[in-house]
Order: C-alpha cells, then structure tokens, then sequence
C-alpha cells in the first residue's frame, strides 16, 4: 500500500525574527518511503532541536505554496503537541511510568477531554465544546454551549484531579479516548484514491509532513509498536534486543559508564578518604 505525499526539500532554509523561510526544490520525495525503510521521520519531528537543520533535512512541515514562510512559534507548537500524544501512546503501552503527567499534558496541548463516566469534549476558539451530548455535573453556557465547569472544577483542572486520583484502569481507558479523538481529528484529511496507471493498487493522499508525522503514529499504534526515551539523550528512538533503553552505541556506551562509576563512586570516594588520612 502507497501513502502518497510529494514532500518538497528546501535548496536553502533561513530563520529571521521568529520566520522560517525556504526555497524549494524540484526534487520532492515520499516520507513514508523512509519510514518503511525504519528511518521514522515522525520521530526526528519530535527529537527536533535545530529548526533550521530539520528544515533543510526534511522541508516544510506544514502546506505550502511556491514560496513557504512558518513561524517558529507554530512549528514548536506543533511539535509539543506531537510529543504530547506520542508520550501518551508510550504511557498506555506501558514503556512510561507516569501516564498521569502524560494524560494531563495531552489534555492540556490538544484541548481533548475524555473522563470515564462522562462524554468527550473539545476546545475550539477557546472555548471548551461538546462534541457528545452534555451529562449530569457539567454546567455550560446555554447560548454558546461553552463547557464552564466538570463538577465544580475548570476543565484541565478537572483532568489533573482526575490524573491523581482515578484507578490506573480508568486513567488508561481516558488515555485511549483522548489518543483516539487526537489522532481521528489529525487524520480527518487522509483520503484513499487509485494514483496507479493500471490496476487498483490503493493510495493514502497525505496533505503535509504534519499529518503523515500523525499517520506514522498511527501505524505504530495500530502495530502495537514500541517507542522509547532514550535513558542517556532523552531521544525518542524504537528500541531493539541488543539496546532496549538507549538510541545509539554511543549513548549505550556512555550509560554503562555512567553506571558502572555511580556502584563504584562510592567505594572509590571512602578509599581515597581512608587514603588521605593522616
């Protein structure tokens, strides 16, 4: 199955007052082509660190026309955004411990709300909207359906409280929901069409880096596939057999060390004082 997206690269990129700028190229390439050959452009999306050389390395995130402009702002926001539904995904999978702070910063960077017993809600124009009709404990604007409380509380408040005190099992079944409706709005574009001469084989039109980054996601997801911190860079990275918590070599090389000196710093620290002493 193709995923078809002509991503252009860009010949040259600059960031002035807070603006991304690039000229592209005649040359486009496929993400997906990289990421069925295990590269995950997604990943570096969400590893980015340097704007301008992820821009040169993989063109513009978002739609574009002949000549492409971003903020820097939109681009990182974007990126928190992404990062908060990928650390998510890592809570409910099982790869991280604190799906609480996962959940709250999920809620709080995509504006979804999904609390078992209630209904799912959505922030639009900053203003919290139902999306499923209104349930008991939840006071609102009746000309404007604007969401003004969930139980007294406003609603990331809610969701923090929610976080802290509900069972591990109900906190998982709110992180699904919220992972579902992220990535269902993300995706709401992707449509299927036959690009292929002859036969029917099927194509997924992508409109921007943007949203196959979330139809990588996706995949991963559906995969059940595992995305990791690495434990010496922080970098999100697919673990393998031979470095389950590390990206590279390198970082495995530095974390043995690291290690090996915090068991034996203090033996060595009380050898040198025993030494020392007249």
């Amino acid at each position: 199955m193709r995923r078809a997206l002509n991503q252009s690269r860009f010949t040259e990129v600059r960031v002035t007052e807070g603006q991304i700028w690039g000229t592209l190229s005649e040359s486009p390439y496929d993400p997906f082509d990289l990421y069925e050959r295990g590269v995950a452009p997604h990943l570096a999306f969400a590893n980015a660190k340097d704007i301008k050389k992820w821009h040169e390395d993989y063109g513009p995130l978002f739609d574009f026309t002949g000549a492409y402009s971003s903020s820097v702002e939109a681009f990182l926001g974007a990126q928190r955004r992404f990062v908060a539904v990928m650390g998510l995904w890592q809570a409910w999978k099982g790869g991280r411990k604190d799906i609480g702070e996962c959940f709250v910063r999920a809620v709080k960077e995509t504006d979804y709300v999904s609390l078992p017993g209630r209904r799912e809600y959505k922030w639009v124009g900053g203003d919290m909207l139902f999306i499923t009709p209104r349930t008991k404990g939840h006071k609102h604007d009746p000309r404007l359906g604007k969401l003004v409380e969930i139980d007294g509380k406003q609603p990331h408040e809610a969701a923090e409280d929610f976080s802290r005190t509900a069972p591990r099992q109900e906190l998982r079944l709110a992180a699904e929901d919220l992972l579902k409706h992220s990535l269902a709005v993300r995706l709401e574009g992707v449509q299927p069409a036959f690009s292929d001469k002859q036969g029917f084989e099927p194509t997924w039109i992508i409109q921007d880096f943007l949203q196959a980054c979330y139809m990588m996601l996706f995949f991963d997801m559906t995969k059940r596939r595992g995305i990791r911190n690495c434990a010496e860079c922080g970098q999100f990275f697919y673990p393998s057999a031979k470095r389950p918590r590390c990206c590279s070599k390198e970082c495995a090389r530095r974390s043995r060390q690291r290690r090996y000196w915090k068991r034996r710093g203090k033996k060595l620290r009380k050898k040198r004082m025993e030494e020392d002493r007249p």
